[in-house]
């Protein structure tokens, strides 16, 4: 199990128990005699720490202490003893002095099984003709594990310890095909087929659309489905694995965050990598959207809805993203949404998705019991930097039996004749057998990170007819998020309308509009790794919240932590979680295309995009802050866009096989961006009537 022992609140405590672990003892093995009949492996040990003062710390999964035995020894050594106990189970035991520590024993895998944990699946891609593939995608289905081929066709996957295991080999102009895993020892040679569909399709290039058999720029295209939609969460995340050339990362786990995004590697050291982002014609900023100095971007694509997307075009070299100039010296990600469909009558379609979220991993920590079962015998024994033992076992420490209603930990003795508290657990001092120790057992960890509900909802309509095509949508995120102070939802409206005005003019207008409301842990009162980090390492015996007990001034309050950077979870969420952000954005896009001849059409677009985001935070008046009374901040961003395009587009196809594509055009774009940021100490308290300034510090 890997206990990992919390930090507390005397560093000569912590020094002491550590001292006390791995110290040899210097006298002989002592000899215990022990007699139990079908009790389990727990009550043997408490019989032990009772009778001869020993300490048990389990450090593997594999040790079952609720396993029923029987015993009779007399005069062994305990180490034999021991042994006993767990025979017959996966598990060593260590016995230094005092201190037994019980491990997983050696791991005993065969050759076979550590081959079949590092499988790795080889082979080659062709074509047709027999000739090596170089730069196509080879992916483990329903993963993001895969390779490249190199420059003779070969590629390596490492599938691991997985069965069931299909390859999707893919590669542009060419049919994609599954390759079922049967024998990962097998060297697999792949050949892909010719897909005229795929030469026929049609993709955005810029400023009008091209079939792909006419492409000679590197353009990928990929359209969201059904199932590769399903658990993402953005556009960026729908991307991850499923385009040769595009690396996507992320510093930050918490929702909505920024993703760093690169095409073909990246282009400067210092300056942005990332690419234009062009939504239905509208360029938007190639920095991720941010709020002044909060501290953590947010991704330009989070605003979108994937319900809305009908396919999004990689632009990757020069010559296909030079049409934008040097802002898309990075690249270009065009991202079309939905348009209307045309149909005998109006089609609805409504999605409804749930899911239960809980922490992949949790660090095993010790809870309560075990905290004072393994402390107290160390400091008893003296581990405590020189200090007086019973200074600490008496005292209002953590682990200490002196603590009160007014202390921020919560073991004590029972008193005679006193019932056990409600909430609190008790056990049998390891010090003073005989004595009742009770204590409450909060565990931090599921406080900071426990399980969390995902709701995703959409409606929408489509239809038209011979002169009109209409499609209007709305959809609804909201994820609780796992970690505190990490919610997010997402409000998202979307609404197209195709119409011809003459049989040679046709007026299109979009309308986009979405609103986000997202916690964050704040990265400016507090740092983080105090936040979370620290706060994980408060032992289990402190009080998450005062009760009447513990006095007026107290009761309903949370009880600070070991020092001032040291949070606890009830602490943090009660003073410093009131902070946050909301980000509305909204586009306007109207479209006139007129076919002037066959062959020539002429282009006219208005768009107008805004996006609006504030950011807040306040901090209750707590004694952490010190002289930093109410830190409290507001930070505003607003960025306004408007772009005029116009251009002639004419193509022409002559002797069959030639074509000429000829784009003349005038953009104008003009931006006006806006932020401010306010700080202040000593705000007023939420609970003040008046909004003027507060005269002077006042106690929340």
């Amino acid at each position: 199990m890997n206990k990992l022992l919390p930090s507390v609140k005397s560093l000569i405590t912590l020094a002491a128990l550590l001292c006390f672990l791995f110290q040899a003892s210097a006298a002989s093995a002592q000899k215990v005699s022990l007699s139990v009949r079908n009790a389990t492996v727990k009550a043997a040990i408490e019989r032990l720490q009772k009778d001869y003062g020993y300490s048990f710390v389990i450090k593997t999964k594999d040790a079952d202490v609720n396993k029923k035995i029987t015993l009779d020894v007399k005069n062994e050594e305990i180490g034999a003893v021991v042994g006993k106990m767990f025979a017959g189970q996966n598990v060593v035991s260590s016995v230094e002095g005092k201190m037994i520590a019980i491990m997983s024993a050696p791991a005993k895998r065969d050759a076979a099984a550590r081959a079949s944990v590092n499988a790795v699946v080889k082979g080659v891609v062709k074509d047709s003709a027999g000739n090596p593939i170089t730069g196509a995608t080879v992916i483990v289905d329903g993963t993001t594990i895969g390779a490249t081929t190199d420059l003779d066709g070969s590629f390596s996957v490492r599938i691991g310890a997985r069965t069931d295991v299909r390859l999707i080999v893919s590669y542009l102009g060419l049919k994609t095909r599954e390759v079922a895993v049967d024998d990962p020892a097998r060297f697999y040679e792949v050949r892909l087929e010719n897909d005229n569909m795929a030469l026929d399709e049609v993709v955005v290039v810029g400023y009008g659309t091209q079939r792909r058999s006419l492409v000679t720029n590197a353009i990928s295209q990929f359209k969201p489905t059904e199932e590769n939609m399903r658990s993402v969460m953005s556009p960026s995340e729908l991307l991850q694995g499923r385009i040769a050339g595009v690396s996507i990362s992320t510093s930050s786990g918490n929702l909505g965050s920024a993703e760093k995004m690169s095409i073909r590697g990246s282009s400067s050291l210092s300056a942005s990598n990332e690419p234009l982002y062009v939504i239905d014609g509208i360029p938007l900023s190639n920095n991720s959207a941010s709020l002044y100095s909060f501290g953590e971007n947010m991704s330009s694509l989070a605003t979108l809805s994937l319900t809305d997307i009908e396919s999004i075009e990689v632009l990757k070299d020069a010559a296909s993203a030079g049409i934008y100039g040097s802002r898309a010296s990075n690249g270009v990600i065009l991202i079309t949404t939905k348009k209307g469909a045309p149909h005998k009558g109006p089609q609805i379609v409504f999605e409804g998705q749930w899911a239960y979220e809980s922490p992949a991993t949790k660090f095993d920590l010790m809870n309560g019991r075990d905290y004072l079962l393994t402390l107290r015998p160390a400091i008893a024994e003296g581990y405590c930097g020189g200090a007086d033992p019973l200074s600490i076992l008496d005292g209002a420490e953590s682990a200490g039996a002196g603590n009160s209603a007014a202390s921020r930990w919560t073991t004590r003795y029972l008193n005679p004749g006193e019932s056990l508290p409600k909430g609190y657990k008790w056990i049998e001092d390891p010090v003073n057998p005989g004595k009742i120790i009770v204590f409450q057992d909060n565990d931090q960890q599921s406080q900071w990170f426990d399980d969390a509900f995902w709701q995703n909802y959409y409606i929408g309509v489509n239809g038209g007819g011979e002169n009109i095509r209409y499609a209007a949508s709305a959809g609804y995120t909201d994820d609780g998020g796992i970690g505190m102070a990490t919610g997010f939802s997402r409000f998202t409206f979307h609404g197209n309308t195709s119409f011809k005005v003459t049989r040679r003019l046709t007026a299109t207008t979009t309308f986009d509009y979405s609103q986000i409301e997202r916690q964050m842990l704040d990265g400016g009162a507090l740092n983080k790794r105090n936040s979370v980090i620290r706060g994980l390492s408060v032992p289990a015996t402190h009080r998450d919240w005062y009760d009447a007990e513990a006095g007026e001034d107290l009761a309903g309050t949370p009880a600070m932590g070991p020092n001032n950077t040291t949070l606890p979870a009830a602490y943090y969420n009660y003073y410093y979680s009131d902070t946050g952000e909301t980000t509305k954005r909204s586009s306007v896009n109207i479209n006139l295309e007129w076919a002037i001849v066959d062959g020539l059409r002429a282009v006219a677009q208005f768009s107008n995009h805004n996006r609006h985001s504030r950011s807040h935070f306040f901090v209750k008046n707590n004694p952490t802050t010190g002289t930093n009374i109410r830190p409290t901040k507001e930070a505003f961003t607003e960025t306004n866009r408007m772009d005029f395009q116009t251009y002639l587009n004419w193509k022409k196809t002559f002797a069959e096989d030639h074509n000429i594509d000829v784009v003349a055009g005038y953009d104008y774009m003009k931006d006006k961006n806006n932020s401010i940021e306010a700080r202040v100490q000593g705000a007023a308290p939420p609970t003040s009537p008046t909004t003027r300034p507060a005269r002077g510090p006042t106690r929340c």
